[in-house]
Parts: structure tokens; C-alpha cells; sequence
């Protein structure tokens, strides 16, 4: 074999770039991913930017591959390889200096992964907020419920009880949405163990939107527009009585005429029979 040159040894080599090897075996001779699912895989893509959740990318993108089924492919391979399609500019560039540290093993990718985009300095904000819930002003219960779910699985598994998780809810409720709460409760929402009392706020969530349909139509607005034909406004009579006001001061024109009548004396003045008084 001849040596090469310095110029042929500087030119760069069409290698393609291959991620390593899921840690599951493969029990199939050969499989297809089509470009369709990895087109839908692209669509939900994570950039690692701003303040994106990578809980929530992980969810929806666990969600999409278990849409798919190859025959003697586990689960986990199937999420290794699809995985670095749904990342791009910064979570791409993590994932190809990350991707060879975990032996091909998915955990690991996906532990690092959360690791790497929700540290833990926003795992302590994200407990702190959790144990500091307030409802918002004018805040149904089944809407206060749904946030504070949906706070809660924003995140990693923190370990709080369900217990603890369902105090500090009811603490963080006006007196109102309380005591409402303890009277569907049958007395005391305290007294109820943790599978009950969720489910009461679950049925309480379900029926949130219903209640919300039912307030949105205002029957005042149909009274109002019956009552209007009825002649059911007293109104009228003041305004009669200024208008009559108005009219008075209108007519003064015929008792002007009628007090102009003997302004014109000069007339009768004229009348023979003026003068056959003065003689």
C-alpha cells in the first residue's frame, strides 16, 4: 500500500455518523421505520431552549412510539433510535456528546436527558410551588385541581405523600371553595384517606366544564325582553309630566293670542258705539 500524501490524508472522509447500539437485543432479521412516523416524530420536536419541559416532550414522545410495534423489538430499542429525531439545535448537540456515555442503555439516556434540561434548582422551585399552592381568585375547585395536577406531574417524582399533596391543596383554598369542599365531603374533607379524597376532587373536576356550560347562558337578558311589551316601566309618568311641562310651555302661544285680544282695543275703539258713549 503506498503512503499517502499529506493533502490526501487532510481531506475529510465521507463517514456517516451512526449512534450506537441499543443494549437490547434485536430478535428480528430485519425491520422498517417508516418516514411517515419519523416525519410525526419531527413534528413534536424538544430544543432545550427557553422553558421548555422535558418531562412533557418525554410523555407525549413515549405516548407516540408505543404507537408502534415491530416484531422482536423491545420497546426501549424503539424509543433509542427514534429519540434523536425529536431533537434539535441545543438537545441535538447535547444528545450527539451524550448519546456514547450510556453504553446504549435508555434510562440512562432519558435520566440524563431530564437531568441536563430540568436541573435541580428547578426541581426545588418547582417542590417549593407545589407546597405553596394558592388558588386564584374566582378559581373553581375543579379548575384548581387540574393545575395543581398537572403542577404536580411537571416534574420528576418527588416522593411527597398523597397525604401531604391533599393538605397543603385544601390549605391553599379560599374559605368559600373550603368549606364547599368539607360539605361534599360530608362534614370534613380532612377526615377522608387519600384514595377518597382524590376521588371527590377527580368527580369534581370531571363536572367542572358542565357547570361552566350551564352559567354561560344569562336567562336575565330573556326577562328583560318580555317585560319590555308589558308596559311594566313606571317610567313613563315623570316623563309625561315633563313633557307636559314641555307641552305648557309650548301653549302659551294661544294664551298669548287670547291676552293679545284686548291689546287690540283700538279696534273696538274704533266701533261707533265708543262714540255714542262719549257723547
Amino acid at each position: 500500500m503506498e503512503p499517502q500524501s499529506i493533502f490526501q490524508l487532510s481531506a475529510p472522509r465521507g463517514e456517516f455518523y451512526e449512534p450506537p447500539p441499543s443494549s437490547e437485543p434485536i430478535l428480528t432479521p430485519g425491520y422498517e421505520i417508516r418516514p411517515e412516523f419519523i416525519s410525526m416524530v419531527r413534528e413534536k420536536s424538544f430544543s432545550g431552549l427557553g422553558q421548555e419541559n422535558p418531562y412533557h416532550h418525554l410523555r407525549e414522545f413515549e405516548q407516540l412510539c408505543s404507537c408502534l410495534k415491530i416484531r422482536g423489538m423491545k420497546q426501549e430499542t424503539v424509543r433509542w433510535k427514534l429519540f434523536p429525531f425529536s431533537l434539535h439545535e441545543r438537545a441535538k448537540q447535547w444528545y450527539t456528546s451524550t448519546v456514547g456515555c450510556v453504553n446504549g442503555d435508555w434510562e440512562k439516556l432519558r435520566d440524563r436527558f431530564c437531568l441536563a434540561f430540568f436541573p435541580v434548582t428547578r426541581i426545588t422551585t418547582l417542590r417549593v410551588e407545589i407546597l405553596s399552592f394558592q388558588q386564584i381568585n374566582k378559581e373553581s375547585i375543579g379548575a384548581a385541581w387540574s393545575r395543581f395536577t398537572n403542577l404536580v406531574q411537571s416534574g420528576p417524582t418527588l416522593s411527597i405523600p398523597d397525604y401531604v399533596l391533599l393538605q397543603h391543596f385544601h390549605t391553599g383554598l379560599d374559605r368559600e371553595s373550603a368549606f364547599y369542599l368539607d360539605i361534599t365531603a360530608g362534614g370534613s374533607f380532612m377526615h377522608k384517606t387519600p384514595a377518597e379524597g382524590k376521588e371527590i376532587l377527580d368527580r369534581i373536576s370531571e363536572n367542572t366544564s358542565f357547570v361552566g356550560q350551564c352559567v354561560e347562558p344569562h336567562p336575565e337578558a330573556f326577562v328583560s325582553g318580555r317585560e319590555e311589551p308589558s308596559f311594566a316601566k313606571p317610567e313613563p309618568e315623570p316623563s309625561t309630566s315633563s313633557g307636559l311641562t314641555k307641552e305648557s310651555s309650548l301653549e302659551p302661544s294661544p294664551d298669548s293670542k287670547e291676552i293679545q285680544a284686548p291689546g287690540c282695543a283700538p279696534k273696538f275703539r274704533d266701533d261707533p258705539h265708543s262714540d255714542y258713549e262719549k257723547t
